[in-house]
């Protein structure tokens, strides 16, 4: 066969693995990138093409097939893109901010989906410090996400060059970046607001409380739906819209070419820029007032000191554990209702609620993990990074094989700059995930063990 029809049958061949694995809207145009990335990959393993084409079967079982979609992915973006900005900073946040006063849980949530190298994400941070800026305590925090680990990796290092901050005011550039020789780097009080996670938005189901996208009350997705087949879009589509908050809203770009007709929330028009707001779709439960509480304490045996228990107990977040170590249930039903509270509060973005009722319930229940693993969980995403390793080693100590409380001890340590901490999580999470690759985790619908370890590996720098 000529060697051009073989590299058309390759590229077709490879394609059609990647459309049917992620509903991406490629074809012919797409080849030529196509062979590129499966030259690179085939070189990088020291193989022939010929040879790592006889593996195609395997492609959608392991990561090569993300590193080609990665290179069908456009990352160029630059800070503070599009109108949707001066709406955020003008209307959307002030209100959110209001909105989040008035309730009395002083949180918010914000996020960027497809954040590509990080400069949307950086970009919300500076509307919503400069939104909360004046409210003492308020709790506030981006997080972006994208399939392209090296992406994310960019993001992480918060280092441009001017042209990703074309048309920046001034003030805004000296407020936010430092210019070191011929880049342009995030400030440490910008980049402590932002965090970043490996996600694919067709592929891991939304919402994702274990990874922290849950209760949202914005959500930023400019020019990323343009790259799905419809039926893909329309998952993705909704995936976010389940992930707002009561009254939350949701943003897409100009060339997303979305209609009205997003599930749950209803169209507000800020001038020229669209948004999706969600409806109260049910009400959470009014938070107590805040109040002195016991410290929680660990049963009389104390685990090692970062919790380096053996075991394969599940984690769960959709009820409680029956009162003893290592044997979960994913029946809500008998919970106690202040933990069936909290996990309300949580899922409409109410975190300072969430984290009052988990105080008082842990208080008298010392041995819940699951209620351990939601306050890692929350005190994560509340920037209380040191806290959350402790519930998350509470958790860890009685059901040593939590899939959820591994994977936020992964995030929290992360989060810290602890990565030895948490490349050994990320092993001890692939023991306990060995078993059951293929199951969901408990309490995370539609993720499936093999799949969350992939996503910790990605989120610890591969370890």
């Amino acid at each position: 066969m000529p060697s051009d029809e073989a590299d058309r049958e390759l590229a077709d061949r490879v394609l059609e693995r990647i459309r049917a694995r992620t509903r991406m809207r490629v074809g012919p145009s797409h080849r030529d990138q196509v062979l590129r990335a499966a030259r690179s990959l085939a070189e990088a393993r020291g193989l022939p093409l010929s040879t790592w084409a006889s593996g195609l079967d395997r492609l959608d079982a392991g990561p090569d097939l993300e590193r080609i979609v990665c290179e069908l992915t456009v990352g160029e973006t630059y800070v503070f893109r599009g109108p949707v900005f001066d709406v955020l900073r003008e209307a959307v946040l002030p209100e959110l901010v209001a909105r989040r006063r008035f309730d009395g849980s002083r949180t918010l949530r914000v996020a960027s989906a497809g954040c590509a190298t990080g400069e949307e994400a950086y970009s919300l941070a500076a509307c919503l410090e400069g939104a909360t800026r004046g409210e003492p305590g308020f709790l506030a925090g981006v997080v972006g996400f994208d399939v392209n680990p090296a992406f994310l990796a960019q993001a992480e290092e918060g280092r441009y060059r001017k042209w990703s901050l074309r048309g920046t005011d001034p003030g805004a550039l000296s407020r936010w970046f430092a210019n070191v020789e011929d880049d342009w780097v995030v400030k440490p009080e910008l980049r402590a607001l932002t965090r970043f996670q490996l996600v694919n938005l067709v592929r891991d189901p939304l919402p994702s409380p274990a990874i922290g996208l849950a209760g949202m009350d914005l959500i930023l997705c400019q020019n990323v739906l343009l790259y799905f087949e419809r039926d893909a879009r329309d998952r993705v589509v909704e995936g976010l819209a389940r992930s707002l908050a009561p009254g939350g809203l949701l943003f897409f770009g100009p060339s997303d070419l979305l209609g009205a007709d997003v599930p749950h929330t209803t169209v507000q028009s800020f001038g020229e820029v669209l948004g999706h707001r969600r409806g109260a779709s049910r009400e959470a439960p009014v938070r107590r007032s805040s109040r002195p509480v016991p410290a929680v304490a660990l049963p009389s045996s104390h685990p090692p000191a970062d919790g380096h228990a053996d075991g394969h107990a599940d984690g769960h977040l959709n009820g409680p554990s029956n009162g003893q170590a290592g044997a979960p249930t994913d029946d809500a039903a008998g919970a106690p209702a202040s933990y069936e509270a909290a996990l309300a509060l949580a899922d409409a973005g109410d975190v300072a609620g969430a984290l009052d009722e988990l105080r008082d319930f842990l208080a008298t229940h010392h041995d819940h993990a699951g209620a351990h693993t939601l306050h890692g969980l929350l005190l994560t995403d509340s920037g209380s990074a040191d806290d959350a390793l402790v519930a998350f080693r509470r958790a860890l100590y009685l059901e040593p094989g939590s899939l959820l409380a591994l994977s936020g001890a992964i995030a929290a340590a992360r989060k810290l700059g602890r990565h030895d901490l948490a490349r050994s999580h990320v092993s001890r999470l692939r023991a306990a995930a060995e078993e059951r690759a293929d199951r969901d985790v408990a309490g995370w619908e539609g993720m499936t063990a093999r799949r969350l370890l992939q996503l910790a590996r990605g989120a610890a720098g591969g370890a």
